[in-house]
């Protein structure tokens, strides 16, 4: 949608939710010695915050309005990695490029512990799909 913008590693380090602000840290690339991490501001109609546990959305949020917040800490591991579809010679089919069925999801259960693959694709015109 054109009047939506997403902002990637960008650090919150404010937010006026009176006044629709919010300022963020950007860091820039240390390619040359004088390089410098930068704080821009940005005027916003509906912040979402998807900052995980420690969320600083959320903690700026709570100097704002009343809410009750309560958060529990549990003993999991959660690690994401990806499957690289394959190489196919222009004579194959498609489909044979990934490595695991992309249309299911598949548990592998253990004792005290679960794995989980959830196939997702990130792809744009120049890139093949991956699971």
């Amino acid at each position: 949608m054109p009047n939506v913008t997403f902002f990637f590693n960008h650090k919150l380090t404010g937010a006026d939710f009176k006044n629709r602000k919010a300022w963020f840290e950007v860091k820039s690339p240390k390619t040359t010695p004088d390089a410098r991490d930068r704080e821009v501001e940005i005027d916003f109609d509906f912040l979402i915050g998807a900052d995980g546990a420690h969320s600083s959305a959320r903690y700026h949020m709570m100097k704002y309005t009343r809410m009750d917040y309560q958060q529990e800490y549990i003993d999991t591991l959660w690690c994401e990695f990806t499957i690289a579809a394959k190489d196919l010679r222009p004579t194959e089919d498609p489909e044979n490029r990934f490595r695991i069925s992309p249309h299911h999801l598949h548990i592998w259960p253990g004792k005290e512990f679960m794995f989980i693959a959830i196939p997702s694709f990130v792809c744009n015109p120049t890139s093949p799909n991956y699971i």
